[in-house]
């Protein structure tokens, strides 16, 4: 150990790192680093981590952790500890720091990181601190925050698709013209996109019945599935405004099975990661994935899949596993129920779902697995061990 203490004093901390990890004794850093190269060990000890095998990869993480504990570099421990998915090290964290402004500051970082985190009394004493503290966890007024900085840089006016189209470009260079659907189609996308999160849009938002068809309402503009994708955008343009639901109510109750199904589906593109005690997406979403047109099914449990991507949430598995396990389900409900639990569950190696995946492909024939849907109960498989390589 003194030829690392010696290569650390002559600032050659990744020679050290190196040295150690090769001997298996990086413990030892806890005790030979100080407070004018801890961050520089720490940075080559999480960038190394990437390239370790498992478990090796986790005890360079737990020692940089610990290192970042030692000298209250808390927001990079926090940092560390959601990389380890640890939650009684990030628990840690907020026990450890008692400023409000640092607390704040992790919150936000574990809101950005899609994670369910409750805080607690041990946590945060005082309640008032302890309820808006967890507002920020569950991103309850991201779309507020949102809005306050579209007005700030004046950008808060809704636009067409012709704004954005470069017309000079396309007539200079003239091909194939679409038709009038699949261009309505495209103009939908590109409207969802350019108006996401301002609730607000020159397309879709206009005070129209949904249900009449009348030629100036933008839905009944495109055709078939094209429906379903106009309805779903609306999920896009009112993006983390749980408000907004009570709107969408005429469109998952109408009677066009498909502007019902897209209705469904921006319910769950809408409530993407943001978290309520009242769940109000699985209360609603719930309701339709056992209904009787697959469309209308699938899109209610890719709407979940979505709303609740990265949350581990419990609920979920329990309503969407059964589907998996039911041999009478239709082929497409089933491939897209594994892609929704992989979404869900991702990158968190839960045994259960993956044994209910993997007996729903054990499940069915060979001509089923030929279907070119089933490819996604594989993908859903694969989402559950996202970057972790060979645990």
């Amino acid at each position: 150990m003194g030829r690392a203490h010696n290569v650390i004093l002559d600032r050659g901390e990744t020679e050290a790192v190196d040295l150690l990890m090769e001997v298996e004794d990086l413990d030892l850093l806890l005790d030979h680093v100080g407070r004018t190269n801890f961050r520089r060990t720490c940075n080559y000890l999480t960038s190394a981590a990437r390239y370790r095998p498992w478990p090796d990869d986790m005890v360079a993480l737990d020692i940089a952790y610990m290192i970042c504990m030692k000298f209250k570099a808390y927001p990079n421990a926090l940092q560390i500890a959601l990389l380890l998915d640890n939650m009684q090290y990030v628990k840690k964290v907020f026990t450890s720091c008692t400023n409000l402004l640092r607390r704040k500051q992790f919150c936000y970082m574990i809101s950005r990181h899609g994670i369910t985190f409750n805080l607690d009394p041990e946590m945060v004493e005082d309640e008032v601190d302890r309820s808006m503290l967890q507002e920020i966890v569950n991103n309850t007024k991201l779309n507020e925050g949102y809005l306050t900085l579209a007005r700030d840089i004046d950008v808060m006016e809704a636009k067409r698709p012709e704004d954005i189209y470069k017309d000079h470009s396309l007539r200079a260079n003239p091909g194939p013209v679409a038709g009038s659907a699949r261009q309505n189609l495209a103009a939908t996308f590109v409207n969802a996109f350019v108006n996401a999160g301002f609730c607000k849009d020159k397309l879709m938002t206009v005070p129209l019945d949904s249900t009449s068809g009348s030629d100036g309402n933008w839905i009944f503009k495109n055709k078939d599935d094209g429906k379903t994708s106009a309805s779903a955008s609306l999920g896009m343009i009112s993006l983390w405004n749980v408000e907004a639901l009570d709107e969408l109510d005429k469109y998952y109750t109408s009677s066009d099975k498909r502007v019902r199904a897209g209705a469904l589906l921006s319910v769950g593109i809408l409530n993407c990661g943001i978290k309520s005690d009242f769940d109000p997406a699985l209360a609603l979403l719930e309701e339709y994935i056992d209904n009787e047109d697959s469309s209308v099914r699938i899109c209610a449990i890719m709407g979940i899949g979505i709303a609740y991507a990265g949350s581990q949430k419990d609920q979920i598995k329990s309503s969407l596993s059964p589907i998996l396990n039911d041999i009478k389900a239709p082929l497409d409900v089933v491939a897209f129920a594994a892609l929704s639990l992989g979404m869900v569950y991702v990158g968190s190696c839960s045994d259960e779902v993956a044994q209910s995946i993997m007996f729903a492909l054990m499940d069915r024939n060979s001509a089923e697995l030929g279907e070119a849907l089933f490819r996604f109960l594989p993908l859903g498989l694969g989402l559950l061990y996202l970057g972790k390589q060979t645990r």
